[in-house]
């Protein structure tokens, strides 16, 4: 299926996991300290908040689905790598500078704007001001310089050559999710407590959760080739897919918790879990299957996810500098309801601000 006009249930994709992103950082969730025994506020809180665990790996597959199903311009294609790591450096001296002016005054600004400027050499923020989600960008241009070869991979007719991607496929599988799991579990199962697989790290070709990445991306752009395919996917399946891939990612999340007396963070720690894999394909193929609806009722809703879909890179960029500024003027009892309505405002203003910013040419390329 080729990629000749705004795909609906790709911006779709896209909202869902850019409010994900924004329900998991600065939350306002309330009480989220280690107790024992866990309230059951606690363990519902934490059942929901995995969710948010498919933002990054849906926005993977979204990439995905553009990328490797449209016509391939490898000059188009570098020049987007360049923008987006330059886009990383400008981002990042814009969220430091608008940080420390908010929390500092632009008088303590002045005075370190040398030091702030070569502290983007190293990306890792500066004072109190973290700069943490930008290493998703700097996966995403990671993930992109390999892209040609994926494509060629992607792109051939030869039969070998389609099962070799199968075999590479299957084999990050297992090392950038299986292992994962098991490291998750092992503790709680008396035979596998002394087994230790970090040996098997030297053979993987990706560290870290760059081969759950690779899967991602690939997988996105598998299943809208299969477009027609995925329609014919039974809406209960998809169902399946995520509750059972969030009851199995709970599952990890107490067992990881309890082991270590201390709140694991399931949503990052989750991306190279098989069960966000799940959760990640369930919400994909459920979103295609909306798609005709999404056009038929192409209005309001429609220009909402449209104006986030081709922003979503900016408010990315833009909810972190909101989070560190006006967010921190809101004092409100903690809640899901109160988070999600966070999220919203978050992704809204974002999005225009992002729309704003690509009316100016020397920035639009920035977004």
């Amino acid at each position: 299926m080729g990629i000749k006009c705004r795909v609906g249930y790709l911006d779709l994709l896209k909202v869902i996991a850019m409010m994900c992103v924004c329900l998991y950082h600065f939350p306002l969730i309330g009480q989220t300290a280690y107790l024992r025994p866990f309230p059951v506020q606690t363990l519902v809180q934490r059942y929901f908040r995995l969710f948010d665990a498919v933002c990054v790996p849906l926005f993977m597959m979204v990439n995905g689905a553009l990328l490797l199903n449209r016509p391939f311009d490898l000059k188009r294609h570098v020049l987007r790598c360049v923008t987006l790591l330059a886009g990383v450096y400008v981002w990042y001296i814009v969220t430091v500078f608008c940080g420390q002016a908010w929390q500092n005054g632009l008088s303590y600004v002045v005075e370190n704007a040398r030091d702030m400027l070569i502290s983007a050499q190293y990306l890792s923020g500066y004072g109190s001001v973290s700069t943490s989600h930008l290493w998703f960008v700097q996966m995403l241009i990671a993930v992109y310089l390999i892209v040609p070869l994926i494509r060629a991979a992607f792109d051939s007719r030869d039969e070998q050559i389609q099962k070799g991607l199968l075999f590479c496929l299957g084999a990050l599988c297992v090392f950038a999710f299986l292992l994962q799991d098991i490291a998750h579990v092992r503790a709680a199962v008396p035979g596998l407590r002394s087994l230790d697989l970090s040996c098997f790290e030297i053979v993987n070709p990706f560290r870290g959760s760059y081969g759950a990445m690779v899967v991602y991306f690939v997988l996105g752009g598998m299943l809208h080739r299969a477009h027609d395919r995925m329609l014919r996917v039974p809406g209960v399946l998809c169902a399946a897919l995520v509750l059972g891939g969030s009851i199995a990612l709970f599952a990890e999340w107490y067992l990881v918790t309890i082991r270590t007396e201390a709140i694991y963070d399931i949503v990052y720690g989750g991306y190279s879990c098989l069960p966000t894999l799940a959760m990640a394909a369930g919400v994909f193929i459920g979103a295609a299957k909306l798609d005709n609806h999404l056009r038929l009722s192409a209005g309001r809703l429609g220009g909402v996810l449209s104006l986030i879909g081709r922003n979503t890179l900016a408010v990315y960029y833009l909810h972190w500098i909101l989070g560190l500024t006006v967010l921190t003027l809101v004092h409100v009892p903690g809640s899901f309801p109160v988070n999600l309505l966070k999220a919203a405002v978050m992704v809204l203003t974002g999005a225009v601000m992002g729309e704003g910013i690509r009316r100016i040419p020397l920035l639009r390329r920035l977004v």
